[in-house]
């Protein structure tokens, strides 16, 4: 049987939560989760598939400055996939730069106008070239 995946928006609030809770939720289902929308940064990335779930926040003393046994062995998330559409349309070698160290965020401006163009072309690339 072909496998759905849970599909969780990074940027916007989803059934009542925010995205401090994407970890949480993400633990609590026993399908792959896409974590999809608003995914710009490498930073802001890792930050979301290294969230310890509020169940290992809560195991951690309330004085904690640093993150406690239970709250590392919970580091990771459960969230198998992230997505990039238009962050790619704008910067093709997004990943790229990425892994050659030039961490900054991605030009991509989220104004969708790459949608209504032939073949989703960033109208920002069309303007400079």
């Amino acid at each position: 049987m072909p496998w759905t995946p849970f599909i969780l928006s990074a940027k916007c609030r989803i059934f009542g939560m925010w995205w401090a809770e994407i970890p949480t939720m993400a633990s609590l289902v026993d399908v792959p989760v896409v974590l999809v929308g608003g995914l710009r940064s490498i930073e802001k990335i890792n930050q979301y598939l290294n969230e310890p779930t509020n169940e290992a926040r809560a195991k951690c003393k309330p004085a904690c400055t640093l993150p406690c046994k239970e709250e590392e062995a919970d580091r990771q998330t459960k969230i198998e996939y992230i997505s990039l559409s238009r962050p790619l349309i704008r910067e093709p070698n997004l990943i790229q730069r990425w892994q050659q160290g030039d961490t900054k965020p991605s030009l991509c401006v989220s104004c969708n106008a790459c949608y209504r163009t032939p073949g989703h072309q960033c109208i920002f690339n069309l303007r400079n070239k």
